[in-house]
């Protein structure tokens, strides 16, 4: 599929200027730095990367608009923010789900990877994943036991102050699951199972963390069931999924990942 035939709106959230810094190709340097000593900001670029300070970049605005594209326009930003949320991989092109306000606009499907692996439902696509049974609504025991084990640090990563504002906002109502009790949550929306699956599909499929795409698909199918259990109406889950699919690529809650399941 032809990136020009993907369908995205983009709310203006300033999602996607939190986070890592965006990346910047050679070509593109000399002239950043002097847009920035145009808007008075030194040292716009680290270790290869927009800095960033607080998790924003430092181009966001506090209206969350980006003061490269408004004084220049969009040509004057990197090649990854003018493409953003459009990835392409080989010869595999789709929308990053790591985009907070993606769901609310409508995107052809995305292939499953890991041959069918990722439909049906959340609990019997980790059941694949992990080899384990799953009943409806409750994840298999391995995720199920690993969900009740790291909650603590998997809530100090996404919660800590390091991150990103606007991720850190789509994923602070999961600190009510220090009191939630065992890992289960009621039958969800079908619309919300769909968008889960699809945001697996998509992680996996694009390479959008460097490592075993059936490891990637189960990181971000146990960050669903944690915003599942958290809340499973869409408008509260997806945009929480998508904060969870940028903080797994890097930084501490990829750390907590990086343990065995078993751990």
């Amino acid at each position: 599929m032809d990136s020009d035939d993907l369908r995205h709106i983009c709310y203006r959230c300033g999602g996607s200027c939190q986070g890592p810094g965006a990346p910047v190709e050679d070509a593109g340097v000399s002239a950043l730095v002097a847009h920035a000593a145009a808007l008075g900001i030194p040292d716009p670029i680290a270790d290869g990367r927009l800095r960033t300070i607080g998790g924003r970049c430092v181009f966001l605005q506090q209206d969350n608009l980006c003061a490269l594209h408004l004084t220049w326009g969009e040509a004057a930003k990197p090649a990854y923010c003018r493409a953003f949320p459009r990835v392409t991989h080989g010869a595999t092109t789709g929308l990053d789900p790591g985009c907070l306000t993606g769901f609310l606009t409508e995107n052809e499907p995305f292939t499953d990877p890991l041959g069918g692996v990722l439909r049906d439902s959340i609990e019997l696509a980790l059941g694949r994943l992990v080899q384990a049974p799953a009943a409806p609504g409750t994840p298999p025991l391995p995720v199920a036991a690993w969900m009740t084990r790291a909650l603590p640090d998997v809530l100090d990563a996404v919660l800590h102050a390091s991150t990103a504002p606007g991720l850190r906002a789509r994923l602070r109502h999961l600190a009510l699951l220090r009191a939630a009790g065992a890992p289960r949550w009621p039958a969800l929306p079908p619309a919300t199972t769909a968008h889960a699956l699809d945001v697996a599909r998509r992680m996996a499929g694009l390479a959008l963390v460097r490592r075993d795409p059936e490891r990637v698909a189960l990181d971000t199918l146990r960050g669903a069931a944690l915003c599942a259990w958290a809340d499973g109406s869409l408008h509260r889950f997806a945009p929480a999924l998508a904060a969870w699919t940028r903080l797994q690529r890097a930084g501490p809650l990829l750390d907590v990942l990086d343990r065995p399941l078993d751990a």
